[in-house]
């Protein structure tokens, strides 16, 4: 299957690339709050 070269203008999500951003500091060790997507379970501030 050929998909059209349309699709390339499309670009990924900014709250994917966050949600990214977050697993990888993570992984290195740092403390992250996400909140980048879906509900919290705990009050905001």
């Amino acid at each position: 299957m050929q998909l059209s070269s349309r699709l390339e203008r499309f670009n990924e999500p900014e709250t994917l690339k966050m949600a990214k951003l977050g697993r990888e500091l993570r992984a290195q060790g740092f403390d992250i709050v996400d909140l980048s997507l879906g509900e919290p379970d705990f009050d905001t501030p």
